[in-house]
């Protein structure tokens, strides 16, 4: 008997895009769940684990990916997912450098 597949459609709405940063932080939210996540962007299929197959979902805003979900934890794995995408891969401010003063 074969684990049910749960799957939904993504669209990167950031106006950076789908990058390093939120590419490194997909894959380090995805290691966290035991399932099998996988990203569908048009017909490549890659491993949501994998930080070198994930350079490939590198991506402008408006594109729309189909993230995939299967295993114990999966329906969890995928609302986490979905919210890292629906949150636009934020991260707190981060105070600006300024120089020291002469």
């Amino acid at each position: 008997m074969s684990e049910p597949v749960y799957s939904k459609q993504v669209i990167v709405t950031s106006p950076n895009g789908l990058h390093l940063r939120p590419l490194e932080m997909l894959v380090t939210l995805s290691r966290q769940f035991k399932s099998k996540i996988e990203i569908i962007k048009d017909t490549e299929r890659i491993d949501g684990k994998s930080m070198m197959e994930s350079l490939a979902l590198i991506s402008g805003q408006g594109t729309q990916l189909t993230i995939e979900t299967s295993g114990s934890d999966a329906e969890e794995a995928l609302d986490s997912l979905v919210q890292l995408f629906a949150g636009n891969f934020e991260e707190p401010p981060v105070e600006p450098f300024e120089p020291p003063a002469c």
